[in-house]
Order: structure tokens, then sequence, then C-alpha cells
């Protein structure tokens, strides 16, 4: 299939996110989120669209050299930007898992609709987010074929023993390296 290719410059684009964009918003719940739905939707549905989730700190531009690869190998992506980041609005809400995940609900609905079957990628605290939507808020929404996680953050349980020690200042640089030890001797 015929996948849209980026222009060249598009490679800086995570270092210059004002760049030209090839997205759309659509209103949800708490404001308009910008969105980009890249590639050619698989004639025979057999193929899950790819539905790319960045961090906390940055938009969705950071994950473009990466969704150019998803693109080359046929496959149709969605990428969005959380609220308060890059080109989404800024509302006066409680910013949590709760409103992230629910935000990648809403804008599953609104740009895919009729229950799509996807493979959810999520990049730092993306990957805790397609977490939770996937735990809370994907029934109904989308037929879920996998998650693929990348440096992902915050699946942090402070209820958990073991957490609360790995992540105690020097007590965690010590667990971390005690635990780690006979993976790395491979």
């Amino acid at each position: 299939p015929k996948c849209l290719k980026m222009p060249a410059a598009r490679k800086d684009r995570c270092e210059n996110p004002d760049f030209v964009a090839l997205g759309k918003h659509v209103k949800l719940k708490h404001g308009k989120t910008y969105y980009e739905l890249l590639g050619d939707k698989d004639p025979k549905g057999e193929k899950p669209i790819m539905v790319c989730v960045h961090g906390i700190g940055f938009g969705s531009f950071c994950l473009h050299p990466l969704i150019e690869q998803l693109l080359e190998c046929g496959h149709q992506v969605l990428t969005f930007d959380f609220y308060g980041r890059n080109k989404s609005e800024v509302p006066s809400v409680t910013y949590d898992d709760d409103l992230h995940a629910e935000q990648l609900a809403d804008v599953i609905k609104a740009v895919l609709p009729n229950n799509p079957k996807v493979v959810l990628l999520g990049y730092s605290l993306g990957g805790a987010t397609i977490t939770k939507f996937t735990h809370s808020f994907s029934q109904g929404v989308a037929r879920v074929q996998g998650i693929v996680l990348l440096a992902t953050a915050g699946l942090y349980d402070p209820r958990r023993p073991i957490e609360k020690v790995a992540t105690a200042y020097v007590v965690g640089d010590i667990f971390a390296a005690l635990a780690a030890k006979p993976f790395l001797r491979n």
C-alpha cells in the first residue's frame, strides 16, 4: 500500500515543535485536541491501527521518527497531543492518569469510530497512559491487539513495599544495582 512520506526536514521536528503540522483538531469533552492520522487505511482491515502516545514533557511531534518507520511498514498511525501540550488546548482541569486515559479514549472514539483494532504504543508517560486506558477505558472503544511500552514511566504503585525500597533515593540506587547485576552478566 501507498503510505505518506514525510519530508526530510521532519527529522528535526523534535527540536522544532512549530514545524508545519499535518494534523487537525477535534473538539473533545475538555477542549480541542490536536491529532494526526497518517498513512493509508488497510483495505482488508487486517492490520491494526498503530496508536502512538507521547510522554508528558513534549508533544506527539517527538514520535515522528518512529512514526515514519511504521508508515514505511504500511501501518496507519494515529497520534495526538495531550491537553496542555504542543497544539492541544490547555483546559482548567486536574491533569492526572485518568484525564490522559480518558483523552486517549475520546480521541479514538472521535477519529476511529466503530471499535477498531489497535496496537497501542506508549513512550515514557504515554506507556502509563496506554496501560490505564487498556485497563479502564478500552471496553467498546477499541479492540486492543497489543501494547508496546517504550522507556515507560509512571507505573509506580506506592502501596507495594518493593517499590518503596526501589524508589528511595540512595537505597534505590543500591537496590537497582544488585537487582540488575544477574541480568548484566550476559
